[in-house]
């Protein structure tokens, strides 16, 4: 008789479904992978994918929010750091396109059309914890004199915002090789 997996045993298989659907979802779009194909991927069953998951949809979530935490993570590592505005912002900036690069057109595309309650997720995300983060370093900037204090911070942080937003956009990302 087979031996039901302990708990250690299913947190392993849950965390390599995240892992190899983050891959795929990244790479392929989350509409091009099936549950089949993740779970053949790991030589699991499709039960034991659903064991784990109730859907494809809540594992998008699930892959989804752990980016959104690993982001704000590392800018939180990065703007909290001890280093000067202008090597956090050049760690900022290098972080962000590796991130981007991660991220393929039709994962992006993706989001915005079949799962627009997560692409809300990550606009949200954008708008709100980002803009803390950057704000707290150009706050940061200006006591160390590297930007200027007549600078108005809202405003930027707003206009930047909406820049990412207009780039980080599936129509924008299908038009130029960015």
């Amino acid at each position: 008789m087979m031996k039901a997996p302990d708990s250690s045993e299913r947190v392993d298989i849950r965390e390599r479904i995240i892992a190899a659907a983050s891959e795929r979802f990244f790479e392929e779009g989350f509409s091009r992978v099936t549950v089949e194909e993740i779970a053949a991927g790991l030589g699991i069953s499709k039960k034991t994918f659903y064991k784990h998951f109730t859907s494809k949809d809540e594992l998008l979530l699930l892959v989804t929010e752990r980016l959104l935490e690993g982001i704000h993570g590392q800018f939180r590592s990065i703007v909290g750091g001890d280093a000067l505005f202008l090597e956090k912002l050049d760690a900022l900036i290098s972080f962000i396109g590796r991130r981007l690069a991660r991220l393929s057109r039709p994962m992006m595309r993706d989001l915005q059309r079949h799962s627009p309650g997560i692409w809300a997720r990550v606009q949200q995300f954008r708008r709100e914890r980002i803009s803390n983060d950057l704000k707290g370093l150009l706050i940061r900037g200006v006591a160390e004199g590297s930007v200027r204090s007549d600078v108005d911070i809202d405003l930027f942080l707003l206009a930047f915002t909406g820049a990412v937003e207009a780039v980080v956009n599936p129509g924008v990302l299908a038009e130029h090789p960015l």
